[in-house]
């Protein structure tokens, strides 16, 4: 686990399942691609623990930059 400046986590890890799954503040979080990636290869994204779609997640990326 790493921390941040302000005290916030930053974690990834793989479950025995076989996802991996990168969390920021214990929430599923990842600027630079899905948070979280499925053993079948299904990816989800997400910022700050909310839920995006792949181009809400560009939009998202694009603005904040």
């Amino acid at each position: 686990m790493k921390q941040g400046d302000k005290g916030f986590s930053y974690r990834k890890f793989k479950t025995i399942e076989g996802d991996t799954i990168t969390l920021f503040d214990n929430k599923p979080h990842n600027w630079e691609g899905p948070a979280i990636v499925r053993a079948d290869g299904s990816e989800e994204y997400y910022l700050y623990g909310k839920q995006l779609s792949l181009y809400e997640s560009c939009i998202s990326i694009i603005l904040c930059v």
